[in-house]
């Protein structure tokens, strides 16, 4: 009896709050139709972006499969000579965080001019030059209180860190752990800088890479030419001619293979359509808030009306 009593004064109260849902529809109705609107308004206010993708494959292991066999004989004599050849790791994971880290991210901001297109705000595309930012009354104050320097006297230039944190966010990278295949992602409000900038992400990294191993190939030959021509042993001469000419190949093959660690297996394409906003999502999130919120008031007047 007394489930049945207890069943019979929550249909009691259900009835009871769909009344006063429907004795304030008007409400409810005009609460969510505000929410909606407001919702439409987010969707179209916020601007499109867009995101281009490329598809790469490492192959820095092919050049150290060559450099396996005479890593294995004359590892122990490059070791003491201070040079690495040949190695387990291929290089994947350190040249990957290259391609994030500030000083790889920030030659790529300056060398392409990416500034204006990071920070457009502040950007007169007519007299091609940076606006002065707008100081408040409140920070004039404080500026004058505390004997700063004017903002007016500074250049409105935006430094390379913050270029770098713009530019952080809108890249990412992802590799498949069973493939070893990476997919470099780029996103931007405009689709042609976002293809046009992921495609040059590869070229600039393979640039940087191959110029990186032909200074230290350069700088093992000439450490290597010092110790022939120290030394009086004729075997070890010979070992240290190998090793020149296995640092010889890695210049030569670094010279002629513009792909010398990434290989471009799909390039990036301007993308067509916005990966967001979502803007039925949006609309339809904002009805939900607004249906939520206008039942919420609902229950609040009514409950405050019986207090009354």
């Amino acid at each position: 009896m007394i489930n049945d009593q207890t069943l019979a004064s929550d249909e009691v109260d259900l009835l009871e709050l769909l009344h006063i849902f429907w004795r304030y529809k008007l409400s409810v109705v005009l609460i969510t139709i505000l929410f909606m609107l407001g919702g439409i308004v987010a969707a179209l206010v916020t601007p499109k972006t867009y995101q281009a993708d490329v598809l790469i494959s490492s192959t820095q292991s092919e050049g150290q499969d060559k450099l396996s066999s005479l890593a294995s004989q004359y590892g122990g004599l490059a070791a003491m000579a201070g040079i690495n050849l040949g190695s387990s790791d291929n290089g994947l994971e350190s040249s990957l965080a290259l391609l994030e880290s500030r000083k790889f991210i920030i030659s790529i901001i300056n060398s392409e001019n990416l500034k204006p297109a990071l920070f457009p705000d502040t950007w007169d595309k007519l007299n091609q030059q940076w606006l002065k930012p707008k100081i408040g009354i409140i920070e004039r104050l404080t500026n004058r209180v505390l004997s700063e320097i004017s903002n007016d006297d500074t250049d409105p230039t935006p430094s390379d860190l913050k270029a770098y944190e713009v530019m952080k966010g809108l890249l990412s990278v992802q590799k498949d752990k069973q493939t070893n295949l990476v997919t470099i992602k780029v996103q931007s409000e405009d689709p042609n800088m976002a293809a046009d900038l992921a495609n040059k992400l590869v070229v600039r990294l393979n640039e940087y890479l191959r110029n990186e191993a032909i200074t230290q190939s350069k700088n093992s030959i000439r450490y290597l030419e010092q110790e022939i021509a120290e030394t009086p042993l004729v075997e070890f001469r010979t070992a240290l001619y190998t090793l020149i000419e296995a640092e010889a190949r890695t210049i030569m093959l670094a010279n002629v293979n513009q792909e010398y660690a990434f290989k471009v297996i799909d390039p990036a394409l301007i993308p067509e359509q916005a990966i967001k906003p979502k803007r039925v999502l949006i609309v339809a999130l904002a009805m939900i808030l607004g249906f939520m919120f206008a039942c919420l008031t609902v229950v609040i007047r009514y409950w405050l009306s019986n207090e009354d």
